[in-house]
């Protein structure tokens, strides 16, 4: 071969396996034969002509692509739905009144739908409909515990990357804080004269609750409900989807 020089400007025996750098020999020089997958380190070639240049992984596009608008939608569902729920039961309360506690004056309910549905007023110590009375400080206790496992579940182990479950959650949060605030008697009601084993004037650990569903004709009475535990049923519901439609 004519000069001792191969094709493409090597000179034979002048460059061995693995003396070759990505910046002292440029594309062309080289064939491919000469340079083999191992003598070239991955660190010894930039990425995108910068050498310096970060190439995001799955985890960080997690952390501050997604988590972010998650907490703001998480939030905006759970505060949201909370503060339409104490709104609509003060509403409620102030508009019919109940025999049961001191303030404001009592009124009939309000019927929307005939004598089906309407709104009426009732004061729940125990659970979602009616469930459990006379246990508040349990389900006080039982409150505080679920919404800080969601808010772990959702943010700590990461589960709000699944927009389902952020919004099932959100939901479900909503309606807790809602019950909740009332459990705590934050709304201000006092029990009024005559009622069973109250002593009247004292604060009122009841949730109020004021959607009345109910069909005369075949005797059905859907206990009386209200915003928060639409949320919560809502919320399950859609939790109950999630895991079947994910069930493989």
């Amino acid at each position: 071969m004519p000069g001792g020089v191969l094709p493409g400007g090597v000179l034979p025996g002048n460059v061995l396996p693995g003396n070759v750098s990505a910046g002292n020999v440029s594309a062309g020089n080289v064939s491919a034969g000469n340079v083999s997958a191992g003598n070239v380190s991955s660190g010894d070639v930039p990425r995108g002509g910068d050498p310096e240049s970060e190439v995001s992984t799955p985890g960080q596009f997690a952390s501050f692509g997604v988590i972010g608008p998650r907490i703001l939608l998480f939030g905006v569902l759970a505060a949201g739905g909370c503060t339409l729920d104490l709104l609509s039961k003060s509403w409620a309360f102030d508009r019919i009144g109940n025999l049961r506690v001191q303030q404001g004056t009592v009124h009939p309910p309000i019927w929307i739908f005939g004598e089906v549905f309407g709104i009426d007023t009732n004061l729940n110590e125990g659970a979602l409909f009616g469930i459990g009375q006379g246990q508040g400080v349990i389900f006080c206790i039982m409150s505080v515990v679920a919404a800080a496992g969601i808010l772990f579940w959702l943010f700590a182990a990461g589960a709000a990357k699944d927009l389902h479950l952020t919004v099932s959650l959100g939901a479900v949060t909503g309606g807790i804080l809602g019950n909740l605030y009332d459990r705590l008697g934050l709304h201000g009601l006092t029990w009024a004269e005559g009622v069973p084993e109250r002593q009247a004037g004292a604060p009122v650990y009841a949730v109020r609750d004021w959607l009345h569903f109910k069909i005369d004709a075949v005797g059905f009475d859907w206990p009386i409900f209200n915003l928060a535990d639409c949320l919560l049923v809502c919320g399950a519901v859609l939790l109950v989807w999630h895991v079947f439609s994910h069930h493989d």
